[in-house]
C-alpha cells in the first residue's frame, strides 16, 4: 500500500474465489472476497476496507457435461438479481443472500442446493473489475474461477473416521 500525492491510500488488490464441495441438499457458501497485498511475508489478506467494489456479473457454467448436475439446477442466493442472470427464484435466508458491495472483505456467495441426485461440478467465474483481475496461473491477469462440487464425497454409511494419509 502507498499513499497518493493527494493523500489517498493506494493498495494492489485482487477478488478471490475458493472452490467449494458440500451436500447437494444444502446451500453450497463460496467464499468471495475482496484481498490486498500487504507488503509483508503474508502476502495477500482480506481487505476490510473496500466497500465500494461491484459485482453483478456471476457466470455458472457445466464443469463436466457427464455429471448429474446442470446449470439450471442451481442459482445464487439473491435478493434482486444483484449477482446476474443465475439468482434464485425466491431470496434464500437474509444470510445466504448475495451481495453486490463487499462487507468485511466478503460478497457472500452461496449456490442453492440442487438437490437429491443432482451431483457434480460447476464453474463459477465472477466478472471482476478489471483493476481485480489477477495473474492466477502465469498467462496474464484474468477473472477469478472457483469449482462448485456438489455432493461428490459420499462414503460408506458403514464408516466411522477417514482420514487422508500423504
Amino acid at each position: 500500500q502507498t499513499i497518493s500525492p493527494l493523500g489517498v491510500e493506494v493498495r494492489y488488490g485482487r477478488l478471490n474465489l475458493l472452490n467449494s464441495y458440500g451436500s447437494e441438499l444444502q446451500t453450497l457458501p463460496m467464499t468471495l472476497q475482496v484481498e490486498y497485498y500487504n507488503g509483508t511475508g503474508v502476502g495477500f489478506v482480506p481487505n476490510a476496507d473496500d466497500g465500494c467494489t461491484v459485482i453483478n456479473d456471476v457466470v455458472i457454467t457445466d464443469a463436466d457435461v457427464s455429471d448429474s448436475l446442470s446449470v439450471a439446477e442451481t442459482c445464487i442466493w439473491d435478493s434482486a438479481a444483484q449477482s446476474g442472470s443465475y439468482n434464485c427464484a425466491s431470496a434464500g435466508n437474509p444470510g445466504d443472500q448475495f451481495s453486490a458491495l463487499p462487507v468485511a472483505s466478503n460478497f457472500n456467495l452461496n449456490l442453492m442446493g440442487p438437490g437429491a441426485g443432482n451431483t457434480g461440478v460447476l464453474n463459477v467465474t465472477v466478472n471482476a473489475p478489471g483493476y481485480l483481475d489477477f495473474d492466477w496461473l502465469g498467462g496474464g491477469m484474468t477473472d477469478p474461477t472457483g469449482t462448485a462440487s456438489f455432493g461428490l464425497h459420499n462414503l460408506n454409511n458403514r464408516t466411522i473416521f477417514m482420514k487422508e494419509v500423504r
